[in-house]
């Protein structure tokens, strides 16, 4: 019947224009997010009853004028290997173009059953994945606020010693901040055969409590942690951290012996803990096991080109080396091949005649909404020791 033809035919026209291709993660190798030089992603996700805000980052190396991000999507699904899924259709959103990279602002609302907000975009013939747990089920409860530079708008959670911070809210507008700020320098990851699972956010921390009555504050207290209320019964926050302004990327030679402890025996390290002279104790420490100079040269730029990577990609409460998927990027480098389940990440390594697995299992954290804890095993000692070896011995 004619009639019945139509209908048909529109009906089909209309799946087809509201279909979205279903994105199962957990078939995808994600290691492409940690290539060297490749795409950093910062985000910021509030959310006010049924709304949601995000702030998107995204950085990266312009190889021409017109590079940038294209075909960025936004998609909600019910499950991390999901097989239904649709686009989001932003309430509002905001492009800017900035020298590092790109900077977006989303507004929208995702049907009640998902549980998972991803990020999908291309550069340089290159598609990349990140997915935002959404439901409070799966992460900590969302704040109503996010922390901005007032300066510039940047995002947290990294702003710089004297930077102000502004407190973004998506809810009530005049309300009071309540903050409290961690001094107390958190302990560096310990290495992966050490068990039973350790998890270094367990000590004693000196932590000082105040009232912002209005929506700003200035980080006057450098390498602090500042977590931030408006309602102290609940656990639900915003953090943001001080840095020095040449973070991710250490030049106080303090900072530059810190991530030595991966590599050197107790002795060496109390050395230049409490030598008089820290810059000749550091430059001792690497002639003492590298003689050749040209060589340590080469070793000590890998070494802490690897500890800015780690600090660019894994930095939340505490500086990226110092955390578990950053302790083991800086040792073993980017890995070659990264799977992703709902509360895990496994990173893959092809050495020693065989695959190298480390598997991250994500815990819950007052701070942050990806905070990984590894797995360890007494099986781990072996490959740990002989890359420490090649580490001492110039041969990266």
């Amino acid at each position: 019947m004619p009639w019945n033809k139509t209908l048909l035919i529109t009906l089909c026209l209309y799946c087809l224009c509201f279909q979205v291709k279903s994105i199962d993660l957990s078939k995808l190798d994600f290691s492409q997010n940690y290539k060297k030089n490749g795409v950093r992603l910062n985000y910021s996700l509030s959310q006010s009853d049924t709304t949601y805000r995000l702030l998107l980052s995204i950085d990266y190396t312009r190889y021409s004028s017109t590079d940038q991000i294209e075909n960025l999507t936004l998609l909600s699904q019910e499950k991390f290997s999901s097989s239904k899924d649709q686009k989001v259709t932003p309430s509002y959103q905001n492009t800017k173009r900035l020298v590092p990279g790109e900077h977006f602002e989303f507004r929208f609302s995702v049907p009640n059953e998902h549980n998972y907000l991803v990020i999908q975009f291309n550069y340089q013939n290159t598609t990349y994945y990140y997915d935002i747990a959404v439901n409070e089920s799966l992460a900590f409860p969302l704040a109503t606020f996010s922390c901005m530079r007032l300066e510039d708008s940047a995002i947290g959670p990294l702003f710089h010693l004297g930077d102000s911070v502004h407190l973004s809210s998506l809810g009530v507008v005049d309300q009071t901040y309540y903050l409290y700020q961690y001094t107390t320098p958190f302990k560096h990851a310990l290495p992966p055969m050490v068990t039973p699972n350790f998890d270094t956010t367990n000590q004693i921390l000196d932590i000082q409590k105040s009232a912002i009555p209005q929506n700003a504050f200035k980080l006057d207290t450098i390498k602090s942690l500042y977590f931030i209320q408006t309602d102290t019964t609940t656990n639900t926050g915003s953090m943001c951290m001080s840095q020095s302004s040449s973070y991710p990327k250490l030049t106080q030679i303090e900072e530059v012996i810190a991530p030595l402890v991966y590599i050197s025996t107790s002795e060496e390290y109390q050395t230049m803990l409490v030598a008089e002279d820290s810059k000749t104790a550091f430059e001792d420490f690497w002639l003492k096991i590298i003689p050749a100079k040209n060589m340590a040269a080469g070793t000590i730029k890998a070494f802490y080109r690897n500890v800015q990577d780690a600090n660019e990609l894994f930095t939340s409460y505490k500086e990226g080396w110092k955390m578990d998927r950053g302790m083991i990027y800086l040792i073993f480098g980017p890995p070659e091949r990264v799977e992703r389940e709902e509360d895990k990440e496994i990173w893959e390594y092809s050495r020693y005649e065989g695959d190298i697995k480390f598997t991250f299992v994500k815990q819950i954290n007052l701070f942050t909404q990806f905070h990984y804890v590894l797995e360890r095993e007494k099986s781990y000692s072996g490959i740990w020791f002989s890359e420490i070896k090649k580490w001492r011995q110039g041969n990266i």
